[in-house]
């Protein structure tokens, strides 16, 4: 159960970036009907241009997960000084940067 919580949330959070109608409300007030389905603007510009109103691309969930998936984190050591170490992580993505950035999660810099 605790797994479905957080896909809500996350697909909540993302909904900007993947293929869902993140602006419900505009979709409400256009509609005729109660039983009528009508999907956003913002959302059939999203589906026709897979990409955002930002230029950032658009992708499904599952995509989107197996896209952040290739994010790495690389420990570099010299064979001369092994204790030398050094943490180097790999440059986001724009999709990979705006993912982070709606979940105000901030990747630490090496100096």
């Amino acid at each position: 159960m605790l797994g479905y919580y957080v896909e809500w949330h996350l697909r909540e959070a993302w909904a900007p970036i993947l293929f869902h109608d993140h602006d419900r409300a505009a979709a409400e007030q256009t509609r005729i009907s109660p039983v009528a389905a009508k999907i956003s603007d913002a959302a059939k510009r999203k589906r026709g241009a897979r990409r955002n109103d930002d230029g950032v691309p658009v992708s499904s969930f599952r995509g989107l997960i197996d896209h952040l998936a290739t994010m790495t984190l690389n420990l570099v050591a010299s064979a001369q000084a092994p204790n030398a170490t050094i943490t180097l992580t790999a440059k986001p993505t724009p999709l990979q940067s705006k993912a982070l950035e709606l979940l105000d999660i901030t990747l630490p810099r090496v100096q």
